[in-house]
């Protein structure tokens, strides 16, 4: 028998039996999971930090005392590193650049693994539907109805901000949108709520796709096997 998921309706305590998705039955690579966080972090570092060298320091054109005869040091700017004032060596730049390259095939199964790992320790939730809660007391009222203990909750739906107005004022809950995920913020989250259109949209019937493979497949093979008229020589 086929694991199944269940589905809870809107302000109700009822479950109904869903599908366990094919796409989830996958492997868990700890591993990739921690590359692409990191990753998304990475994307996510801005480098703000910025010094001046000697060249950029405002000032230090005139030699600060004749190159001899005084009995000190010799000096060519009052701009120099070791003075009081001058520039940064080494110092840090807005030219370094932070990002990580993530493929589309990583970032999709982490992100199949993260549910993978919420659904074998119970912290997945599935929902028929989003409620409409216009006010924070209607939002907890939902939320009572889960089987749902302390923690951070990420709240997933195709379109999550016409359903989080009522949800801005709990500190612990957060909305992510299926069609741009934040991996790093549903993988620190305790509890994760999809709902079904989610679900459907992030993982279709793989039936589907491979019969969609297969008919392209022949249509290459029988382009290839036309043979072309051979040229004539007059």
């Amino acid at each position: 028998m086929s694991p199944h998921i269940e589905s809870r309706r809107v302000n109700e305590r009822t479950t109904s039996s869903l599908a366990f998705p094919k796409a989830l039955d996958i492997h868990i690579n700890y591993n990739v999971i921690r590359q692409v966080i990191l990753g998304v972090a990475s994307n996510n570092h801005r480098s703000t930090a910025q010094t001046k060298t000697r060249g950029e320091v405002r000032g230090g054109g005139r030699k600060p005392w004749k190159q001899k005869g005084t009995g000190r040091a010799r000096q060519g700017s009052s701009r120099a590193p070791h003075w009081i004032g001058g520039g940064v060596t080494f110092g840090p730049s807005t030219d370094v650049n932070y990002s990580h390259s993530l493929s589309q095939v990583m970032r999709t199964n982490a992100l199949k693994m993260i549910f993978k790992i919420a659904y074998d320790t119970k912290h997945l939730i599935i929902v028929d539907s989003l409620p409409l809660c216009v006010k924070t007391k209607e939002a907890l009222q939902w939320l009572s109805t889960l089987p749902i203990d302390e923690g951070h909750i990420v709240i997933i739906d195709t379109l999550s901000s016409a359903f989080s107005r009522g949800f801005k004022n709990i500190p612990y809950v957060s909305f992510q949108s299926m069609q741009s995920p934040r991996i790093d913020f549903i993988a620190h989250s305790d509890w994760i709520v999809m709902t079904r259109a989610a679900i459907d949209g992030a993982f279709p019937d793989t039936d589907k796709t491979i019969k969609k493979v297969k008919k392209t497949a022949t249509l290459v093979e029988t382009k290839k096997n036309v043979t072309k008229p051979s040229k004539v020589g007059i």
